[in-house]
């Protein structure tokens, strides 16, 4: 008799917790305040942005090169030059732009995008981003960000950019077709 108190015990305490944690939707709303927070900023306009020229949306093509051309890990090749620039931006403001993952897998360790995977790509083959100064943009890194200053009557402001092909540290890199899509974030300042 005493086992069968101390289980009934157990599942006493069991059960107040469950009807605690469903009392809340039993009762009306009147009875317990029901808040939701929203946050937001408010910005006077954002940039439109191009890249070489054309719509928000463009292709880089990069050049064939040799697989000899990136045979040791950390290897360099293919540098290829674009544009991005940014127009219709609010006056007197800072405006960093930095390239992210969103749409393609990103090396932490190497800071550049992967390639494709499946049949027919190239195999330990990323795609490396660098400013004008030659300097790394780390993939969805804000301190390798670009720096845009917007001045009175002073756009459309552009930069230039370039893309090569790297070898990463996962072995050689085979032939085959490369693809990778960067995605641009825009932080106002």
């Amino acid at each position: 008799m005493q086992i069968a108190r101390r289980k009934s015990g157990i599942k006493y305490v069991s059960l107040s917790l469950l009807a605690i944690w469903l009392l809340p939707t039993v009762c009306g709303a009147g009875d317990y305040p029901i808040t939701v927070d929203f946050t937001g900023e408010y910005v006077n306009e954002t940039c439109e942005v191009s890249v070489n020229g054309g719509s928000n949306s463009e292709t880089v093509s990069l050049p064939l090169i040799s697989t000899t051309a990136l045979s040791n890990s950390g290897g360099e090749g293919g540098k290829t030059g674009f544009n991005v620039t940014l127009n219709e931006c609010a006056s007197n403001q800072a405006v960093l732009l930095r390239f992210n993952s969103n749409y393609s897998s990103a090396d932490t360790l190497s800071g550049n995008l992967l390639n494709q995977t499946g049949g027919g790509y190239s195999k330990n083959l990323q795609l490396r981003l660098r400013k004008e100064d030659n300097s790394q943009m780390i993939i969805d890194d804000l301190n390798t960000a670009d720096r845009f200053e917007i001045r009175e009557g002073e756009t459309p402001v552009t930069h230039q950019y370039y893309v090569t092909y790297y070898s990463g540290s996962d072995g050689p890199v085979t032939a085959g077709k490369v693809y990778a899509v960067a995605g641009i974030t825009l932080e106002y300042e």
